[in-house]
């Protein structure tokens, strides 16, 4: 069990005690949504606006970009893992559920 946040609420982090390169990191986090359908945020950046890793309509996506977790629905109520990695010399990133990778791209805004 971890915490849990309501809508609205969050984890606020200083990113640079975590990660030294932002232009080349991995995140994994385990999550349990209540809701799929709508967008729900899971990693997010003053910077990136409203860009980042979110479930939205049932998938893992990376918004606003093609890439997305198309072969895995995110049901309500169930455990996941979801991570996300950036390679810092070609700005690759990529998307994983439960230990495998799901998505893929090269997007400008990160």
């Amino acid at each position: 069990q971890g915490d849990a946040f309501k809508e609205g609420e969050g984890l606020k982090l200083d990113e640079s005690k975590c990660i030294k390169n932002p232009k080349s990191y991995s995140v994994l986090m385990d999550v349990k949504l209540d809701k799929t359908d709508e967008v729900r945020a899971l990693l997010t950046s003053d910077v990136w606006d409203a860009a980042g890793l979110a479930v939205a309509n049932s998938k893992l996506q990376l918004r606003p970009s093609a890439v997305e977790c198309d072969s895995e629905v995110i049901r309500p109520g169930y455990y996941y893992q979801f991570g996300i990695t950036r390679s810092g010399k070609s700005g690759d990133i990529a998307l994983y559920i439960n230990g495998y990778k799901c998505a893929a791209g090269t997007p400008k805004m990160m």
